[in-house]
This record gives C-alpha cells, sequence and structure tokens, in this order.
C-alpha cells in the first residue's frame, strides 16, 4: 500500500489542504503550477474579472491541451497500427510465395 503524505496546494490566492499519494506529489505540484500560469495568463490579459472566472477559463484551457495531446497520442498510435498491419501483410504474402 502507498504512503499516504498531507500538502498544502495553492490556486490563485486560495490554498487547499489535500492527502496524496506520496508518489503522486510531483504530478499535483506540476498541475498546480500549470493551472496557476493559466490563472495569472488570464488575470493579466483580462483584468477585472471574478477570480472563479480566471479559474473556470484555466481549467477549461488545461483539459482542451490534455484532449489535444491524447489526441495526437492516438493519431500517432493509429498511424503505426496501420503501419505494423502493412508489413504484417506483407510478410504474410511473402511467406505464401515461399
Amino acid at each position: 500500500m502507498s504512503e499516504t503524505i498531507s500538502i498544502n496546494v495553492t490556486i490563485g490566492d486560495r490554498m487547499y489542504p489535500l492527502k496524496i499519494r506520496a508518489e503522486d506529489q510531483l504530478m499535483v505540484r506540476k498541475a498546480e503550477q500549470l493551472i496557476n500560469q493559466k490563472y495569472g495568463d488570464f488575470q493579466l490579459r483580462f483584468s477585472g474579472q471574478e477570480k472563479l472566472d480566471y479559474l473556470a477559463m484555466s481549467a477549461l484551457m488545461n483539459v482542451v491541451d490534455l484532449m489535444k495531446e491524447h489526441s495526437e497520442s492516438d493519431g500517432a498510435a493509429s498511424m503505426v497500427k496501420e503501419k505494423l498491419l502493412k508489413a504484417s501483410q506483407l510478410i504474410a504474402d511473402g511467406l505464401r510465395k515461399v
């Protein structure tokens, strides 16, 4: 069983205490950094808005980025699969001729 640790995560100007698996700490800190980076970008570009708006837009854009990455990796996996199927077919055709 993995060890659980307590950490504080700051998003925007609020701190959230969390209990997470120790091995997830780096990922949680990276997520905290990405959210705060987008939050800050929206704060600079659209000053005077509600903090919740900055948070919502940063969450939306982070999910869009994640979906793009998944789509690109799915496309690459699909291309590799297609090439492997073609190679397999060529090998099978070659073996039939022998």
